[in-house]
């Protein structure tokens, strides 16, 4: 599963990357690499977070209806924003503590 990201670039600053879907959700590298990179951890930490907490995981939006939303904030940045597709990686390989029961036979 992708998600759009928008990369912002300002003089003198690194660059920033944050996801329509997720307020929140944002990183920052010194490169255009190392933001792509830092995107994809935030991605799959912040939607880990909600999935702890119990809380729905929206669907991609489509670029479309990103820009159609002329309410969203991200709204004023859209057009000097680079738009890229970040891939969803949830940590799946990591130890996880687990509590059972398991009754008498």
């Amino acid at each position: 599963m992708f998600y759009i990201a928008l990369i912002h670039k300002d003089e003198d600053t690194a660059y920033g990357i944050s996801f329509p879907d997720f307020p929140g959700c944002i990183s920052a590298g010194d490169s255009y690499e190392e933001v792509i990179a830092m995107g994809k951890e935030a991605l799959g930490f912040h939607v880990e977070g909600m999935m702890e907490d119990k809380l729905d995981i929206p669907k991609p939006s489509t670029l479309k209806q990103i820009r159609d939303d002329k309410t969203g904030w991200w709204a004023a940045d859209l057009a000097e924003a680079e738009k890229v597709r970040i891939p969803l990686i949830v940590d799946m390989v990591s130890p996880k503590r687990v509590n059972i029961s398991l009754s008498p036979s």
